[in-house]
């Protein structure tokens, strides 16, 4: 029904009686169709911050993100190491003596040339899908030539000049498409002014110069004392049992004299050993701490309730859970160095050299590997306060 003429006089002058007194109106809420527009609830969507709601906490990001591996890189990879150490190798030949040919098998056939190109695959492809940066790859491949060294120099009587042309181009090789491709691991860089680093645990005695010497130093002595024991004991017999022909056993029966020389040779073993156990175990927990505050020990066994764990819960614990992040790093970098010392060696040594037994290859691995054994248990125990 239409209003009258006199009612819409009395709505207007009512509405203009605040105005003319002098006070203004409250202002009136928003009708429902504007609280529910779509118009509005656009514009106020932009406004709800995930961080608001409980229990939702975004992780720090890590400015060394590790990446996930990719199959197509590894295979540029591998193609970029194969021709830099054959290109290197062939260059090196043209300089060298020809001491190492030699001492070198002649008839060698395709089934061993394709074991050993299928093993350096393999190596490549355990530092790649394993994670390893630049610096991993060249420290791992410095301490698997250094057996060989070792070997070739003292008993086989090759120059140490040959020697090092030849280990530092195939480690150059191997690191070159690592360090192209993958940027380096937190454990590996240094704080420097206008380049972000990732939170590291114990960043200060990593970087510290000192301590990188005091365990290098460590390293290598573990190592030559090692040898040092093999050889007094047993060595030199297994030696000329399973080498034939063994050109001198003289450094054997003198080791203690040419104990300051071989700990020399050994320096190079020694920082590559700091670099691929000392480091990375050292900073294992970074992530962890940097999301949660916590120390190591808390953190590894805040997962584990023996009231409500399982029995396969309880063995794992047992068994693997209860170390510390340090402690797992440094266990499972120990233990992969010391079957690739092992296989490298005898993989090269019966590959290459002419009258080498796989008992006499696998027995002088073996030394090595007792070495890269007794160093893990000694970087445990130097680490063991930082826990």
């Amino acid at each position: 029904m239409p209003r009258s003429r006199r009612e819409k006089s009395s709505s207007v002058s009512s509405a203009a009686a605040p105005i003319v007194n002098g006070s203004m109106p409250p202002p009136s809420p928003p009708s429902s169709s504007m609280r529910s527009s779509p118009v509005a609830t656009r514009r106020k969507a932009p406004s709800v911050s995930k961080a608001a709601v409980p229990g939702q906490i975004s992780p720090p990001k890590s400015a060394h993100a590790p990446e996930k591996p990719s199959v197509s890189r590894f295979v540029l990879a591998a193609v970029v190491s194969l021709v830099a150490e054959g290109i290197g190798q062939e260059a090196a030949s043209i300089y060298n003596t020809g001491e190492l040919a030699r001492i070198s098998k002649r008839d060698v056939n395709w089934f061993e040339i394709g074991a050993l190109v299928t093993w350096k695959m393999t190596l490549l492809a355990i530092c790649w899908f394993g994670g390893f940066d630049a610096v991993d790859v060249a420290s791992l491949n410095a301490l698997l030539e250094t057996p060989k060294f070792v070997l070739l120099h003292y008993f086989y009587l090759i120059s140490s000049l040959e020697l090092v042309t030849k280990s530092t181009i195939s480690i150059l090789a191997k690191a070159l498409p690592f360090y192209m491709l993958r940027p380096l691991s937190a454990p590996h860089t240094t704080a420097s002014a206008g380049r972000p680093t990732a939170k590291l645990r114990n960043r200060s005695i990593i970087n510290d110069p000192i301590t990188t010497f005091a365990i290098s130093a460590t390293a290598a002595l573990t190592y030559a004392v090692t040898l040092q024991l093999a050889f007094s004991y047993f060595l030199p017999s297994f030696l000329i049992t399973h080498f034939s022909p063994l050109p001198s056993l003289e450094w054997a029966y003198n080791v203690v004299a040419t104990f300051p020389t071989l700990l020399m040779w050994l320096a190079p073993a020694g920082i590559a050993s700091t670099q691929l156990l000392f480091r990375p175990s050292e900073g294992a927990a970074s992530s962890s701490n940097a999301a949660t505050g916590a120390n190591s020990i808390a953190l590894t066994h805040s997962h584990f309730d023996p009231s409500t764990a399982s029995f396969a819960q309880h063995v794992h614990h047992n068994v693997w859970g209860w170390y510390t992040s340090r402690q797992k790093e440094l266990i499972g970098r120990t233990f992969l160095l010391g079957v690739l010392l092992l296989t490298e060696t005898v993989v090269h040594l019966c590959g290459e050299i002419q009258g080498v037994e796989l008992v006499g290859a696998a027995g002088y691995a073996s030394t090595w590997l007792a070495g890269a054994i007794t160093l893990g248990m000694v970087m445990d125990w130097v680490g063991r306060p930082s826990d």
